[in-house]
């Protein structure tokens, strides 16, 4: 028998899961083993499901988390919750940032208040202000007659969450910041400010503190907004919580298109070797893509071989050697993609470097000279 306790926010014991088998009738061969595997998959829906048709509890906020990286995540959004500070989510797209600044939400004061989110890339330049903080009567020509409310209005008592923080156009920026220093926004065509009752967290996939450096984002708003500031870890930080994330989105897409689809434990492993640019956001589109074409109700490797690009065919020709090519030549040649794939992949030039196990001075000499 083996027994695993599942604690609460207290630290006290909130269940205990016990799985027991003779062990004399558990055979060596592979039907045996995915007997097995289909049973403990089955045990981690079923608890899922437990959790979530359970509005009393906190933990049905809870993401699925083993990895150090993803625990990490959740004692900082935890102690963070409760203050009334301003938060900046970095990290690549696709982690999951969205996630995070609604947990955070679910676990503030402000939880039973709106939240409310502006993608900043999506809207045009010319309607930001007027979603934002809205317009009086008469404002301008062509505009409602009864005016329009703000995004910032309609945020109070709540949440604001302002994801591709990056996108702002400059102009709006200035705006931004008074609303986030002050907490005092002006509708468009209004000569008196209001005042605005609202958390703000702000999200981006790029490094603020480069764009301030080159003078396309105003240093005075990313003081402001970087407050706390957490990182959300990439799915290969993670892959721990790959298989139950993976298990999670199957049961969500069964329950929405009422299937009984399952997955191997060789689509699994398939899983786990792939590289998962696009993170979270990737690995759940693929799975509600398999759902729908696999043709039977257990999921094998093929099934996700036909849907993700397990080779970059680019970078597989980058790494052959080229006919009349020296082989001072084909080096150099590694090592320019080795080092522009690194200077894309990091926040900056001391994190590549460490990735590659070399200086932030001879990294930042290759890059330039790589660059030219």
């Amino acid at each position: 028998m083996v027994a695993k306790p599942i604690y609460n926010e207290t630290g006290q014991i909130e269940l205990i899961i016990s799985i027991s088998q003779q062990f004399e009738h558990i055979g060596q061969d592979d039907e045996s083993i995915d007997e097995i595997n289909d049973l403990i998959q089955t045990y981690i829906l079923e608890l899922h499901r437990f959790y979530m048709q359970a509005p009393s509890r906190e933990s049905n906020k809870r993401a699925v988390t083993k990895s150090k990286a993803a625990k990490a995540l959740e004692q900082k959004v935890t102690r963070i919750s409760s203050l009334p500070s301003t938060v900046l989510l970095t990290g690549e797209t696709g982690v999951g940032k969205n996630y995070t600044a609604r947990t955070i939400h679910d676990y503030s004061q402000r939880r039973s208040n709106s939240f409310l989110t502006l993608n900043c890339s999506t809207i045009p330049e010319s309607l930001l202000e007027s979603e934002l903080f809205g317009y009086v009567k008469g404002a301008f020509s062509g505009a409602n007659s009864t005016g329009k409310t703000g995004l910032v209005q309609m945020a109070e008592g709540g949440t604001l969450f302002l994801d591709e923080i990056a996108e702002l156009p400059y102009a709006m920026q200035a705006k931004l910041l008074e609303l986030v220093q002050d907490k005092t926004f002006l509708p468009i065509g209004s000569t008196e400010k209001r005042r605005a009752d609202i958390r703000i967290i702000a999200a981006t996939n790029q490094n603020l503190e480069t764009l301030v450096h080159h003078k396309q984002f105003r240093s005075d708003l990313y003081y402001r907004l970087n407050v706390f500031q957490i990182e959300v870890p990439s799915l290969k930080e993670r892959l721990e919580d790959l298989p139950l994330l993976a298990y999670q989105f199957v049961q969500k897409f069964n329950e929405e298109y009422h299937q009984q689809k399952k997955l191997s434990r060789e689509a699994i492993e398939t899983l786990t070797h792939y590289s998962w640019p696009g993170n979270i956001r990737e690995l759940q589109h693929a799975i509600e893509r398999v759902c729908v074409f696999a043709e039977n109700d257990t999921i094998s490797p093929d099934d996700f071989k036909k849907e993700l690009q397990f080779t970059d065919p680019e970078q597989s020709l980058a790494f052959e050697k080229h006919e009349n090519e020296t082989l001072r030549q084909f080096l150099e040649r590694i090592e320019k993609n080795v080092i522009l794939q690194a200077a894309d992949e990091h926040r900056n030039s001391r994190e590549a470097a460490k990735s590659l196990g070399m200086s932030q001075p001879t990294f930042s000499r290759r890059v330039r000279k790589y660059e030219t």
